[in-house]
């Protein structure tokens, strides 16, 4: 059987064709993995801002606490407050 130069050209146009599909679905997909990662570190940030705000808030809370202790003595209990002593 012979091996005609067109046979061997359409071989290794075939092999082109097939590589160069092969490498565009790797390059989609590293693009698509690419994208998660970024989303990932989007949703991480915005997780890290909304934590940095709610300490904001409890160091605010806690500082409010701090200068009634100071004004006015320390928050009764449960315990006190229902039974009404102190």
């Amino acid at each position: 059987m012979d091996y005609s130069l067109r046979e061997a050209f359409a071989d290794l146009l075939e092999f082109a064709v097939d590589t160069a599909v092969e490498k565009h679905k790797a390059r989609q997909r590293a693009d698509e993995q690419r994208e998660i990662a970024q989303e990932e570190v989007r949703r991480r940030s915005c997780a890290e801002q909304k934590a940095a705000e709610h300490q904001s808030k409890i160091d605010l809370l806690e500082a409010e606490v701090g200068r009634y202790v100071a004004k006015f003595g320390p928050l009764p209990t449960n315990n006190e407050s229902a039974h009404g002593h102190k």
